[in-house]
């Protein structure tokens, strides 16, 4: 599985070097895309990050659907990037909780939890995270 934006370069060149490679869209770089359709960010971003991290598809045809009563722009923008891309439910392949292209972002994710730990219980987690 590898995961980008959606240069087309990128899917172009993965399908020629990586054939059996599935191709994941960043849902960071997704986000900002979509903000360009939507002033009311806040609803319409909280539904689309729920809908891409959920691991039921009943759950994520109702976000979606709720998705499209209230942003019709940003949910066609969602099916044009091809919901296998972007969603951990609908992918062909597992992403392991990868939805970044970014190291640094996909790291940010996985320290939310701990980051009102002290400095050394946050080195002793970054260690194990990285051992494992």
């Amino acid at each position: 599985m590898i995961v980008s934006d959606r240069y087309t370069g990128i899917s172009n060149d993965m399908r020629a070097k990586f054939a059996n490679a599935a191709h994941g869209v960043c849902a960071y770089h997704l986000a900002k895309n979509l903000k360009q359709h939507c002033m009311e960010l806040g609803d319409m971003i909280n539904l689309y990050y729920r809908a891409t991290y959920v691991y039921r598809v009943e759950e994520f045809d109702r976000l979606m659907a709720k998705l499209k009563a209230m942003h019709p722009k940003v949910y066609n923008e969602l099916l044009e990037a091809g919901i296998q891309k972007f969603s951990i439910v609908h992918s062909p392949r597992k992403r392991y909780h990868m939805m970044t292209a970014n190291i640094v972002e996909s790291m940010n994710s996985c320290l939310l939890a701990i980051r009102k730990l002290s400095v050394t219980s946050i080195a002793k987690f970054i260690r194990d995270l990285l051992q494992n």
